[in-house]
């Protein structure tokens, strides 16, 4: 993992057991996906596109990340709003879901990935998560949800 990923995977919590994380996650099937960038890059408008296939919205913007018996969890933080950011629109109600351990963590800002590539992990709170990096190409929204619902393994593959 490069500075450069660290950097979005970064705690805006002094606490060192659990992250907050300005990100978004959002769940299926029990299981939870964290997308990961600056602002700007379009989390919220994936977990839109993933809503729209059925995924539930866990947070926008701010993800509370502490670790359970299944890996990490995410979840909304204390305070988090019942809603998400529409750009240019403004914040649209969503009930927020419950908590779900973290399949894997989506870096949203876009590189050249391998077709197959290896997989590659971040550490939260000690935990390996799968790390899924952003293509330039394909229809991501698709892959991932198929990822999401179809996958079998938990946090660390």
């Amino acid at each position: 993992m490069t500075a450069n990923q660290t950097s979005i995977w970064a705690s805006r919590s002094t606490d060192p057991n659990q992250l907050i994380l300005h990100a978004t996650a959002v769940s299926a099937r029990g299981r939870a996906l964290v997308l990961g960038g600056p602002s700007g890059v379009g989390k919220a408008r994936l977990a839109l596109e993933l809503m729209a296939y059925g995924a539930e919205l866990i947070a926008d913007d701010m993800v509370h990340i502490r670790k359970g018996a299944e890996g990490v969890i995410a979840a909304a933080v204390s305070d988090a709003p019942s809603g998400i950011e529409l750009r240019h629109i403004g914040i649209a109600p969503a009930r927020l879901a419950a908590p779900a351990p973290v399949l894997a963590c989506v870096d949203l800002r876009p590189i050249d990935v391998a077709r197959l590539p290896d997989p590659e992990f971040v550490t939260l709170l000690g935990v390996p998560v799968r790390l899924i990096q952003t293509s330039r190409e394909g229809p991501f929204a698709p892959a991932l949800w198929h990822y999401l619902t179809q996958s079998e393994t938990g946090n660390s593959t």
